[in-house]
């Protein structure tokens, strides 16, 4: 397995990666300390790239693992409609369908 050699993000990309998610964990919602995350991780061919970077609490981060974001939403969407997780931000309240992007509309 090759994985990507990492690099570090310039502030102001990060800054603007952050404002996009108004400070909070990409997956929870919580406003707490953030990381940056891949979204589609290294082990699983996703880049270093700032488009597959999101901010993730030390939590999302460590339960998400090797998974992929979409698989990671769905996992945590369904802990909640099973009322043991926290309300995923990145799902649509009317179908439950799970939205890769925070800026994207389910159109159900």
């Amino acid at each position: 397995m090759q994985y990507q050699m990492r690099r570090a993000i310039p502030k102001a990309k990060w800054l603007n990666i952050l404002e996009n998610c108004n400070f909070r964990c990409y997956y929870c919602n919580h406003r707490t300390t953030l990381i940056r995350e891949h979204f589609i991780p290294l082990s699983r061919g996703g880049s270093s790239r700032v488009e597959n970077i999101v901010a993730s609490c030390v939590r999302c981060n460590i339960q998400k693992g090797t998974s992929t974001g979409p698989e990671y939403l769905k996992w945590m969407r369904f802990l909640y409609f099973a009322g043991m997780g926290p309300k995923p931000i990145n799902f649509c309240a009317e179908c439950g369908k799970s939205l890769v992007s925070q800026v994207m509309q389910c159109g159900c």
